[in-house]
């Protein structure tokens, strides 16, 4: 669970925070900037297709040593395709408690999120239970 405390004591450190999310935290840039990704909407659909499908999702899998052999072993989840770098320069601006109020993201991560977005609405949409 993301701590301000910690964000804070880790700034306070080192000047960087560096920690996995949730990617409800991310900003999607839909109240302001969207227009700095230009997307089409079968770009979108394939990407969400690629990446973030029901077909995909239940075929991800984990690779582990077990003792000197590695196995390999399906995980119901999804595997997220890139990491989404995201960037505040204090803990007062990472503590929005609205959405679309938390972490910006650094870079073109909009077009995943949005992705990630469609496939959560779609399976919503579609009833699918373990999505």
């Amino acid at each position: 669970m993301w701590s301000a405390e910690e964000c804070n004591t880790s700034l306070t450190a080192s000047g960087i925070y560096e920690a996995s999310g949730l990617a409800l935290w991310l900003q999607t840039g839909i109240f302001g900037d969207a227009a700095t990704e230009d997307i089409n909407w079968a770009s979108l659909d394939g990407f969400k297709e690629k990446f973030f499908s029901k077909r995909v999702a239940f075929k991800a899998s984990v690779t582990r040593m077990v003792g000197t052999k590695k196995q390999k072993s399906e995980r119901k989840r999804i595997l997220w395709p890139t990491t989404m770098i995201c960037g505040v320069d204090s803990v007062t601006t990472a503590c929005k408690d609205f959405f679309e109020g938390s972490l910006p993201l650094i870079g073109p991560g909009k077009f995943v999120l949005w992705a990630w977005y469609l496939a959560v609405h779609e399976a919503i949409r579609a009833g699918v239970p373990h999505f």
